[in-house]
């Protein structure tokens, strides 16, 4: 069995591995900006407001450089993944989970710290300037004060902007934004089954049936053309579909053949491949060069018949 991964292949690789590895250098940038940002005034005294920005400046730093680490040893792990060295989808899909885990943990670190102190420094301060009042700051994190007519408000620490959730407009984005990641685990329990659901190839009275998971292509005897076997694959390249170690399913680009819609475990020994009659052509394999064989030979006799 021989597959090459083709040119477009590779710069897709490329440019995907490319695209991951820039947060890395990101990173760096966005701490220049926030420490240009304007420095917090909590008090009249100038030296707590200079030390609350220090405070602030120190922990964003160190969550800036975390991050861009974190993204870096992400990198070289999906540029192994997408270049076949790590073979596994759930070892890939709990080194994802692990990133995440740990871009939220430098986020969130950085951000309670900064909010401590800010609220230290305004409760020692008998003047203080800070207009920001807990009892509207549901956990220190959502804006919640239906006498404020603003959809987006300034974050009380740190940069950019944070949503007023006592909006209807606030509250439908906000149920969209769950929605949405919850449905990522859900999509992850999805890839995971797609993985481990066995490739079924079986024949009946007057079709052939090739089916994983969800999907299923048969063909009709009486629309089938040729049949043939291959003992080794030649070059392919995804066009669409699903592309595991051990599963390639979708339209795939085969050298000598064009395009074709195919449905096989690639580290097989034995895949049969189908001609229809308007001229589409199919590549399958059972899980095993057993079952693919024995499925060829009664496919061979129901297209002689």
């Amino acid at each position: 069995m021989s597959i090459i991964i083709s040119k477009d292949s590779n710069l897709l690789s490329l440019a995907t591995t490319t695209l991951v590895g820039l947060v890395t250098f990101l990173c760096p940038f966005l701490f220049h900006i926030a420490y240009k940002t304007k420095q917090e005034i909590v008090s009249q005294d100038s030296l707590r407001n200079q030390t609350l920005t220090r405070i602030r400046r120190y922990n964003f730093g160190k969550c800036f450089i975390g991050l861009s680490y974190t993204n870096a040893v992400y990198t070289i792990l999906f540029c192994l993944y997408i270049n076949h060295y790590i073979d596994s989808i759930i070892l890939f899909l709990t080194i994802t989970l692990l990133y995440t885990f740990f871009l939220l943990w430098w986020v969130l670190r950085a951000e309670f710290k900064v909010r401590l102190a800010q609220q230290q420094f305004s409760i020692q301060s008998e003047d203080s300037l800070t207009t920001d009042e807990d009892c509207y700051w549901i956990y220190g994190l959502l804006y919640y004060n239906p006498n404020d007519k603003h959809l987006i408000v300034q974050k009380r620490v740190g940069l950019g902007a944070d949503m007023k959730y006592a909006k209807p407009a606030g509250k439908v984005l906000t149920v969209f934004i769950a929605l949405v990641i919850l449905a990522m685990p859900i999509s992850a329990i999805g890839i995971i089954q797609s993985e481990f659901s066995p490739l079924l190839l079986t024949i009946d009275e007057d079709s052939i049936t090739a089916k994983h998971f969800h999907t299923t292509y048969d063909i009709d005897f009486d629309d089938i053309k040729t049949v043939e076997t291959w003992d080794e694959l030649p070059d392919i390249s995804k066009d669409n579909g699903t592309g595991f170690s051990t599963l390639c399913k979708g339209t795939y680009s085969i050298s000598g053949n064009g395009s074709c819609t195919v449905c096989f475990n690639p580290q097989n020994h034995l895949f049969i491949m189908i001609t229809k009659k308007n001229g589409k052509k199919y590549v399958f394999s059972s899980s095993t060069d057993e079952k693919t064989y024995e499925v060829y030979n009664r496919l061979v006799t129901n297209v002689s018949n």
